[in-house]
């Protein structure tokens, strides 16, 4: 059991390290603000023409099925 005890208390002791420095970076680093430019291709900006023309209606075809061949 003292094994036990012994791993917890470090886990908890690394826990409380973490979690202090997180506090101290909150409370003592200010970010700096800065103008940040990010580059867009134009080929990003400008929209793809549209298809004027309207699509194709399906063309229904006459199937022959084997049946009808063996009856002739």
């Amino acid at each position: 059991m003292p094994t036990l005890t012994r791993l917890l208390l470090a886990l908890a002791a690394m826990a409380l390290l973490v979690y202090g420095g997180m506090v101290a970076l909150v409370t003592f680093v200010q970010p700096v603000p800065g103008e940040m430019t990010i580059r867009i291709p134009p080929e990003k900006l400008a929209p793809k023409p549209r298809s004027t023309s309207l699509p194709q209606a399906a063309v229904p075809t006459a199937s022959v099925s084997s049946s009808d061949t063996a009856a002739e």
